[in-house]
């Protein structure tokens, strides 16, 4: 099926509006080929939907599946997606788990098969690791001990951890690495199938262990200390850990904590399990060193705010790392979630949607050599404030990286030189108010989808889509 492409004025992106309605949002995304990607739909608690596209923004086909989006990818020469056929939005995730081996060329399943499922008491959370190239999956069930229907705890234990390993013919394998009884933080796999753990057992230094591939046993952990770690440190240094691509021996870990002078710390750590031992660089955000990363910045053209770190001392926190071509990247932010008109308060739980305000303010991104040597320090100056928590996305290509952000006046993209340290562009995209991070990265050009938010105490988006030139 192909649908239209509409222009908007010059110098606006091309805007195809209502691709689905009513959505619950995007699960995931990925580029098939150089001319077609796919994104996963979370059309309700039970159903979603793959939307392939073409690099003109095209529809080139679309069906839909039973279950809660998970994940879909690239699979050995095919299109992979899960799916939780035992979610619901009060009981969060519950086996059992589906695949579903899809034709990329006109997106008939050819086969779906049941790959887990166990008695669980307690939350379940899955997450998925493709391969790269399409030769290997990998999803890790991680039992917490919250039960069904609680709100999540930012210090949980792991009560079953499970990793699935699918073949061509979607018959699982399984492995339960043996886990440490201690608070969960995030983990991590390289391109050798290697996994890699990260955890805590106090508020003043985090542990890392690594498991051979294929192996239950994990090597004796190497211990990092911290300042001091609150609930929300450990939460989002979640999203910023990475395993090196070049080197099996080694992952990154950057991480937000506050001295014993009350000033906020973004340590970037890299743990070596050839030589055991960590090495760190530490970036003290003081008042000072604040004012100077936001008169650094010469602003790339007048549609852009200056730089605005925030001013909230405790709340800057890593958004974001990857290795590249012999270099690290990490992003970093002040960001925190309070009561609307009561910035200053983050010492709650969150609630109902609609009774959380979330805000960011300007990305801090460093660049530093494997061996933590900073190269270059860069600011993006978006900011925004939302009742939902939005993404930030990463495309990397051989020498810069491609970043898809929202700002309090609309999406913007940018593309940093990656060995200069320099905006090449910096552009708002549209008069769109929030961006989705699964981007479809083409080589000319990307495909951004938009959310248009429908009801209120249970939302729904209308997806819109925006086809961009680099």
């Amino acid at each position: 099926m192909l649908l239209p492409v509409f222009a908007l004025a010059q110098g606006e992106s091309h805007i195809l509006y209502d691709v689905d309605k009513k959505t619950m949002g995007i699960a995931s995304s990925f580029k098939l080929n150089d001319s077609v990607g796919v994104m996963q739909v979370r059309l309700t608690d039970t159903t979603f939907e793959l939307v392939a596209l073409d690099n003109k923004m095209s529809v080139l086909w679309r069906d839909t599946s039973l279950g809660y989006g998970v994940a879909c990818g690239k699979f050995k020469d095919h299109i992979l997606a899960i799916s939780d056929s035992g979610y619901s939005s009060k009981k969060g995730n519950i086996s059992p788990y589906y695949a579903f081996l899809i034709d990329p060329a006109t997106g008939r399943i050819i086969l779906q098969r049941a790959i887990f499922q166990q008695k669980a008491k307690h939350e379940e959370q899955a997450t998925a690791f493709f391969a790269a190239d399409g030769s290997d999956f990998n999803l890790i069930v991680r039992q917490a001990n919250i039960r069904v229907g609680e709100l999540s705890s930012y210090r949980d234990k792991t009560e079953d951890f499970t990793i699935i390993n699918l073949d061509k013919n979607l018959d699982p394998t399984f492995l339960k690495p043996r886990v440490p009884d201690e608070t969960f933080i995030s983990m991590a796999f390289n391109t050798s199938g290697d996994l890699f753990l990260l955890t805590t057992t106090d508020n003043l230094s985090v542990k890392a262990r690594r498991y051979e591939h294929g192996s239950v046993e994990p090597s004796e952990p190497i211990a990092q200390a911290c300042d001091s770690l609150d609930n929300y440190d450990i939460l989002y240094a979640s999203n910023a850990i990475v395993a090196s691509q070049e080197d099996r021996n080694v992952f990154y870990l950057s991480i937000g904590h506050t001295n014993h002078d009350d000033d906020r710390v973004i340590s970037t750590v890299k743990f070596d399990f050839s030589s055991r031992k960590s090495y760190t660089t530490n970036e003290l955000f003081t008042g000072k060193h604040v004012r100077e990363i936001e008169k650094s910045f010469t602003p790339f053209s007048h549609d852009f705010w200056v730089a605005n770190l925030g001013s909230a001392k405790r709340q800057m926190r890593v958004r974001y790392i990857m290795e590249h071509n012999g270099k690290l990247i990490t992003v970093s932010a002040e960001f925190y979630f309070a009561y609307p008109n009561d910035f200053s308060s983050t010492n709650h739980t969150v609630g109902v949607f609609g009774e959380i305000e979330y805000d960011q303010f300007t990305l801090v991104i460093n660049c530093y050599d494997t061996d933590l040597k900073q190269r270059f320090q860069q600011v993006m100056p978006v900011i925004y404030k939302c009742d939902r928590e939005l993404g930030t996305g990463f495309e990397f290509s051989e020498n810069d990286v491609k970043i898809l952000s929202n700002g309090g006046f609309g999406p913007a993209y940018g593309q940093l030189d990656l060995s200069t340290g320099k905006w090449l562009k910096l552009e708002l995209l549209s008069n769109h108010e929030i961006s989705d991070a699964n981007a479809i990265w083409f080589n000319d050009n990307f495909v951004v989808p938009f959310l248009r938010e429908r009801g209120q105490s249970h939302p729904k988006y209308n997806i819109d889509l925006g086809l961009n030139n680099y």
